[in-house]
């Protein structure tokens, strides 16, 4: 492998990068900016068939639950936004595009909220997903570190049936939905290392690489392709060895902290 590509290639690379991680990285709805750095290297690897990517990361992981991660986590912005699915996704005019929620409406005093499920939403195993797995990753994101902070005015869900949830609000807020960037678990699998997403991605068995999900896509017509078929994730111990390996072109896209170094 050659460590200094073209700079066309670099163009390139700069370009398919940055289209992916505006639409994987940064969707979810309401993201807030944590102060960090993405950067990327060199032209993605291309093969046969499609584009693939390496990831690096610093720090190294035994569980892809999402509820454990901390807030700013890097797992959490670049891989577990990707396999775990959301009710929707903010669009750079601050409206939100459905996802697992095909539609929702406010009550006219904006303290109830009636999420109405896209029925074509499944994961990646097949099943469905359905309101009581969106009420039980609600139960989960209130007590995780990373998410607890915007229920001020949560005051809980009920699920009126397998494809409607309505979320209660002690103030009115017709923007709370904004705040609900959070991933979609399957209900019962908040003790599992490894639950199984809905999202874009789907991990492998050794938990290595993302995959696209071919059924993304079907499910949701106006998502397009993927830019990316397959992203290698790559662990490095230490902040010089990534960057090392960045600059080597070993690796197309890390995303690092620039005030520990």
């Amino acid at each position: 492998m050659e460590k200094k590509r073209s700079v066309f290639g670099r163009l390139a690379a700069l370009a398919l990068a940055a289209a992916l991680l505006c639409i994987l990285v940064l969707s979810g709805c309401g993201s807030q900016p944590t102060g960090d750095e993405t950067q990327t290297s060199d032209q993605p690897q291309q093969t046969a068939e499609g584009v693939n990517v390496n990831y690096g990361l610093s720090n190294p992981w035994d569980s892809l639950m999402p509820y454990y991660s901390v807030s700013g986590s890097n797992y959490s912005r670049i891989i577990y936004d990707k396999i775990y699915d959301r009710l929707a996704y903010v669009q750079p005019d601050g409206t939100c595009l459905p996802r697992a929620a095909e539609k929702w409406e406010s009550t006219e005093d904006g303290h109830a909220i009636v999420f109405t499920l896209n029925q074509k939403a499944a994961f990646h195993d097949g099943t469905p997903v359905t309101a009581k797995d969106l009420r039980y990753s609600l139960d989960r994101a209130i007590t995780a570190d990373r998410y607890l902070g915007r229920f001020a005015s949560y005051q809980g869900a009920y699920v009126a049936n397998d494809t409607q949830l309505v979320v209660s609000l002690g103030l009115g807020d017709g923007q709370f939905i904004k705040l609900l960037n959070i991933p979609i678990i399957k209900s019962g699998s908040y003790g599992e290392k490894y639950p199984i997403g809905s999202g874009p991605y789907t991990y492998n068995e050794d938990h290595t690489e993302l995959h696209a999900y071919e059924g993304y896509s079907t499910e949701y017509a106006s998502y397009g392709s993927l830019p990316v078929d397959v992203i290698y994730i790559k662990e490095y111990p230490a902040q010089e060895e990534i960057i090392s390996a960045f600059e080597d072109a070993y690796i197309d896209v890390t995303v690092n902290d620039p005030s520990s170094y």
